[in-house]
């Protein structure tokens, strides 16, 4: 961590850092350690005369970082933490001895004993008024599909930290209240395992980035280099998005793959969140004295979020010609109006959401996980080019050239997030999802009730992958 420390302390785009400073969060060593510093600047000549750093200068401005790491984020990125930084930079500047080492004794003496505290999570409201609430909305929906995402400023260190501890927060990400019932709180829960939240890049870190994403690690992260964002995070952690807070900025959020039909799950906003993002625009812009009320952004995203989560909770499953289960068609069509067909049959084939909905709506996580994807597509998504993937897959389907192999891995997946859940909610798979278990009996055992049971069947699913 020793070598990666000036990296994250002084970020790119900390030249740009104003006189007061400017505080940023980070962290290292794979999230063993979390780090707060506060980047200050003076020129030459406002140094104390004679001291070592006035003697040695070579450019026009003298930049340090002062900064604390903790083994508790509660501590290093608490509030508490951030002032005493700050005003410890601001007395090492006025002093102007820059190497005067008993100011930084005397400050580290005074932080034992600091309890944890809730984050900072500041700068929701920033972000928004700089992305756009549409460009928010676009960043939470990638969240939930379970893609990376890169919120990026190139002339502020801060700005990129705060938005991307705001926008995780937003999300349930960093609720530590266990006791929270609410949807949101319920989903950051099963969303945390697998994505790391980390404030601060630099092009140090690329290749650290790109393994974590090969092990199917989702990344939340925030750059102060447009190219680092641009040119090497995208590509490389695709599917990604890269949002960039500057307000002269072309393109607000960028999509980098994995195909043109995903990347619109997330581009293409429905006339619904459309009107919401025109709503807040205007609510936020309507009265001059409005203050930068980042609870009140932070609630106006997080609804939205729970009104995705509120509507799959309470979505019914309906009993169709033929003795099939469907998804109760008005809910269907109502989580398509409002979040769009494609991003809501994206979402529910991903784990958090499977593990979000064992708990919640337990009938509908066991008929995903049974069902045909051409199911769920029809339920979720009834739109004319959706008909038509689905009449080819029936027809390709008739004609054998759907494989054994592709029903598994599906399948496979589907039962290994579905178990796992189980198992964290005290219950049996067989027992709480019998729809799944029956489904991977037949497939994993060659049809029927098998001899042996599903426990078998549970390990061959848990191996497709």
């Amino acid at each position: 961590w020793a070598d990666a420390l000036p990296f994250a302390a002084l970020p790119d785009g900390a030249h740009h850092a104003a006189d007061e400073g400017e505080c940023c969060r980070f962290v290292l060593e794979d999230g063993a350690l979390y780090g707060v510093s506060c980047v200050r600047q003076a020129r030459p000549e406002a140094l104390k005369e004679g001291s070592d750093a006035q003697r040695t200068a070579t450019r026009s401005a003298v930049q340090k970082a002062v900064c604390v790491l903790h083994s508790d984020r509660g501590v290093a990125w608490s509030e508490r933490l951030r002032l005493r930084v700050s005003v410890c930079a601001a007395a090492l500047f006025e002093e102007g001895d820059l190497d005067d080492r008993s100011l930084l004794r005397d400050f580290h003496a005074g932080l034992r004993g600091l309890a944890p505290e809730a984050p900072i999570t500041g700068g929701m409201f920033a972000a928004c008024r700089r992305l756009g609430f549409a460009g928010a909305l676009r960043c939470a929906k990638a969240l939930l599909l379970g893609q990376s995402v890169v919120l990026v400023h190139a002339k502020s260190a801060a700005a990129a930290p705060d938005a991307t501890l705001a926008l995780a927060d937003a999300l349930g990400v960093l609720d530590d209240v266990d006791g929270d019932d609410s949807a949101v709180a319920a989903f950051g829960r099963c969303l945390r395992p697998a994505i790391r939240v980390e404030p601060c890049v630099s092009l140090m870190d690329l290749e650290r980035l790109a393994a974590l994403c090969d092990r199917d690690v989702q990344l939340l992260c925030g750059a102060s280099n447009a190219h680092l964002a641009e040119a090497c995070l995208g590509p490389r952690l695709s599917p990604a998005v890269v949002a960039r807070l500057e307000k002269d900025a072309a393109a607000k959020v960028k999509v980098y793959g994995p195909s043109k039909a995903a990347a619109q799950a997330v581009e293409k906003l429905t006339p619904f969140e459309e009107a919401l993002a025109a709503e807040l625009e205007a609510r936020a812009g309507a009265d001059d004295d409005f203050r930068d009320d980042d609870a009140w952004a932070r609630t106006a995203l997080r609804a939205h979020v729970a009104g995705l989560l509120d509507l799959l909770a309470a979505c019914g499953i309906d009993a169709a010609d033929g003795g099939a289960r469907v998804a109760n068609r008005d809910d269907a069509q109502e989580l398509a109006r409002r979040h769009g067909g494609p991003f809501v049959v994206a979402f529910l084939d991903t784990a958090a959401a499977v593990r979000f909905l064992a708990d919640r709506n337990p009938a509908l996580c066991d008929w995903l996980a049974a069902a045909d994807a051409p199911d769920v597509e029809q339920g979720f998504n009834p739109s004319i080019v959706a008909q038509l993937v689905l009449a080819k897959d029936k027809l390709r389907e008739a004609a054998n050239e759907l494989s054994l192999d592709d029903a598994k891995d599906a399948l496979g997946r589907k039962v290994e997030w579905t178990r796992s859940a189980a198992r964290d909610y005290g219950g049996q798979l067989a027992d709480s999802f019998p729809e799944t278990a029956t489904r991977a009996r037949r497939l994993f055992q060659g049809g029927g009730d098998a001899a042996g049971g599903f426990e078998e069947a549970g390990d061959a699913a848990a191996a497709t992958p």
